[in-house]
């Protein structure tokens, strides 16, 4: 910040300057060798790691959400299927009527209906 001579430049170039730092160090784009010594190349480098991390962040959001409800649906369809051989077992039905209960959920939703209306 020294060496770009901040202290005679406006509040706003300071802050500009200021958060290009931070900017740069958080998103590890480095500020080394090559670096921003106006505004415009101050800001546009800025926007593009923002952006770029806002990219990134909504990636790994989606990714974590798709999991989130793939392991929801598998909970749930184990919890059901549980469910199903805990009934089995109390009703002592059939092993071919067992067979056709652990079949898809389709399955079971039908026969489900004529066994509770008997």
């Amino acid at each position: 910040m020294i060496e770009t001579d901040v202290r005679n430049k406006s509040v706003r170039d300071r802050y500009i300057c200021s958060f290009y730092w931070v900017v740069a160090t958080l998103c590890g784009v480095g500020y080394g060798d090559v670096h921003a010594s106006n505004r415009t190349e101050r800001l546009f480098p800025m926007a593009v790691s923002i952006v770029g991390a806002s990219g990134y962040g909504l990636i790994i959001g989606s990714l974590t959400k798709i999991l989130e409800n793939w392991y929801r649906e598998t909970t749930t369809r184990a919890r059901k299927l549980s469910m199903i051989q805990a009934f089995v077992r109390k009703k002592r039905l059939p092993r071919n009527l067992k067979g056709r209960l652990m079949r898809p959920r389709v399955t079971f939703s039908r026969y489900r209906k004529k066994i509770l209306t008997n």
